[in-house]
């Protein structure tokens, strides 16, 4: 039997062939083409319960809070604090956001630890809450804990790049010694429970301690999490400290509030947000910590 090829079709078999050895050798030579990078912003900003009066109340506080925010174009960010009204009062006053979490004293009550984040921007596929005690399921103190304390988790997915990643946002007992360092144990213990091997996770929250506590050196030492700040590319920026206790000096060194993320992510820069000391107007007791991440 005669086979006739015509030339054109020969041709497009041809250029087919070629296409196939070329795209083979790209791959072989490390050029192929990446996955769609997901950089997005995020933060961590305990922004002080509502309970203070005067200049320090949260009517006041309040609109400084928003500017923070949509001047810095925060993503996603952890919170530390608000109560059910205070987080009713961001969520109106910045449309463009959700919120997931709960109030560490069950439902509505007690202060949250909630994850913030742009609607637009992502989806929420899964997310839950676990208490840091003993029994990590309902409201309950742990160890030598003087409150009831939380943590918020989320599985999003980033509609821009089609990423997955896990979020938790946690407040760590200011009087325990023992509450700390179990919660320490504890958040990490989790982080694996909850997200498979290899996800990409990012922790924030007040963890009450500074990164010379051995508590905190051994969150980083476990080999799940770096600290941002550390791994900045561009360096740190603002203040060491993050708490400043209304003393708007810009001398703090009490460095109790971080930003970690897995080994899979990239921080492209790290800040201390100063703003308040540059406005002379407070947003609240900390100052937020904010990078610019890439995955």
């Amino acid at each position: 039997m005669n086979l006739h090829i015509s030339f054109p079709s020969f041709a497009r078999l041809f250029k087919a062939g070629l296409a196939v050895i070329f795209s083979a050798w790209i791959a072989a030579c490390g050029f192929a083409s990446e996955e769609k990078k997901a950089q997005i912003n995020v933060a961590t900003f305990n922004i002080r319960h509502s309970g203070d009066k005067g200049k320090t109340a949260w009517e006041v506080r309040a609109p400084n809070i928003k500017k923070i925010i949509d001047k810095y174009g925060f993503d996603i960010f952890g919170m530390q604090e608000p109560r059910a009204g205070q987080l009713q009062d961001l969520l109106k006053d910045n449309p463009a956001y959700a919120a997931v979490g709960e109030g560490r004293d069950g439902g509505v009550k007690g202060e949250f630890t909630p994850i913030m984040y742009k609607k637009d921007r992502f989806e929420v596929i899964d997310s839950g809450n676990f208490w840091l005690s003993e029994d990590t399921d309902k409201p309950n103190k742990g160890w030598d804990g003087a409150c009831n304390r939380i943590c918020t988790w989320a599985k999003m997915r980033d509609k821009a790049s089609g990423k997955e990643f896990y979020f938790f946002n946690t407040h760590f007992d200011h009087i325990g010694q023992k509450a700390r360092e179990e919660s320490a144990k504890l958040i990490v213990a989790k982080a694996k429970e909850i997200a498979p091997e290899s996800s990409t996770i990012i922790l924030t929250g007040d963890f009450n301690m500074n990164d010379k506590d051995s508590r905190i050196k051994g969150i980083i030492a476990e080999g799940t999490f770096s600290d941002s700040r550390a791994i900045s590319e561009s360096g740190p920026k603002g203040t060491y400290g993050t708490f400043h206790g209304y003393k708007l000096d810009g001398k703090t060194k009490n460095r109790i509030d971080f930003i970690f993320v897995t080994k899979d992510v990239k921080v492209k820069s790290y800040e201390t947000i100063n703003d308040d000391i540059e406005l002379k107007a407070f947003s609240s007791d900390h100052f937020p910590v904010f990078i610019k991440a890439e995955f």
